[in-house]
């Protein structure tokens, strides 16, 4: 859901809906910055160990999109305080 709307803008398709993509984009991650944050809170960065590879892996590119919310991503190395 998340990738949907860059993918679409990387193909150069419109919205069928006619919304602007940017926005869309925009509002699915602050739909879902929330909810990350609280996963972290309550258990960490949830690795491979704990929900496999590819979830983990989706984790961590909604946590890389949180781009309205540094301080929300992880320190250089990667890790939280």
């Amino acid at each position: 859901m998340d990738q949907w709307p860059m993918q679409q803008m990387f193909r150069q398709q419109p919205d069928s809906a006619g919304r602007n993509l940017v926005d869309v984009e925009k509002a699915n991650y602050a739909r879902h910055q929330p909810v990350l944050e609280r996963i972290v809170r309550q258990y960490g960065f949830p690795g491979v160990r704990q929900v496999g590879k590819t979830s983990s892996h989706n984790f961590w590119l909604m946590v890389q999109h949180a781009d309205a919310h540094p301080e929300f991503q992880p320190l250089p190395g990667g890790v939280w305080e």
